[in-house]
């Protein structure tokens, strides 16, 4: 189930789990459709659903987030790790000039495992979609990855150039990583909620509870757990960990553990036209 008046969809749950070494990683897996959201069906996300879009948050909207929550990471403490996990592929002249495929290098990686590249092929609108938007006086961000993506620019997508395949977490992360012994990647497991205990007065994440074959297990961590379900289904799990507003956890049935009512709250779409 979902919890928190706000949500406006039906879903159950739906979470996978990943245990690598002392780390359990939780991660959205199954399709819910409703009137207004689709949560994606994928275990090892990045950019391998949103058009194959590389890009980064802008330095705008960050500091807004800081403002309201002190644990909040700014972007320029996050950017490193952009960098690290990049490998970006420079347009020759000709694709700049002709695509408007502006850049700034210093703000992109290099040898990352991610590849990253502007696209070989655009259709007939793009050739004039800078000069509409320039006229309607939206200018041309020349240096989308600085930390402003306002304005109009050409994307760069997540594709392996010499092959055009798409590079992401799965290909870049995971795959060559497979094999390792002390990584385990379990599909078709449902989480169904973060098992937290009390030490020292406070609650302590230690492991997680899921199905798998219609059975029910605990998976305990030694290190972190680390939610990365997209931003409806990673509150929806706190929520039924019992981490929320203690409300709509009371309503719920679920024994509040955690009150911290911004869960399953300010949720907001980005505006952007493609």
């Amino acid at each position: 189930m979902m919890l928190g008046r706000s949500w406006g969809m039906r879903v159950g749950v739906g979470m996978g789990c990943c245990k690598f070494g002392n780390l359990i990683l939780l991660f959205s897996k199954k399709t819910f459709l409703s009137l207004s959201w689709q949560v994606s069906l994928i275990s090892v996300y990045s950019c391998a659903l949103v058009l194959l879009i590389w890009w980064l948050y802008s330095m705008y909207f960050v500091p807004k987030l800081h403002e309201r929550f002190s644990f909040w990471v700014l972007l320029k403490d996050i950017r490193p790790f952009f960098k690290k996990s990049e490998h970006f592929h420079v347009p020759n002249d000709d694709h700049q000039a002709k695509h408007q495929s502006h850049h700034e290098l210093k703000f992109h990686g290099t040898d990352g495992p991610l590849q990253t590249v502007y696209s070989s092929e655009y259709g007939a609108s793009h050739q004039h979609w800078h000069a509409t938007c320039n006229n309607l006086g939206i200018a041309t961000n020349r240096s989308h990855m600085s930390g402003s993506n306002v304005g109009c620019w050409t994307s760069l997508t997540g594709v392996t150039p010499e092959s055009r395949e798409r590079s992401y977490s799965a290909t870049a992360y995971y795959r060559p990583n497979s094999g390792r012994p002390n990584l385990v990647l379990l599909s078709e497991a449902t989480v169904q909620e973060v098992v937290l205990e009390k030490a020292e007065g406070e609650w302590v994440a230690k492991g997680v509870r899921f199905v798998h074959g219609e059975k029910e297990h605990v998976v305990t961590a030694e290190g972190e757990i680390i939610i990365c379900a997209g931003s409806v289904q990673s509150p929806q799990l706190l929520e039924l960990s019992g981490i929320g507003n203690p409300d709509i956890l009371k309503a719920a049935g679920i024994e509040s553990k955690v009150d911290n009512p911004n869960v399953g709250e300010n949720l907001q779409d980005h505006m952007s036209t493609y």
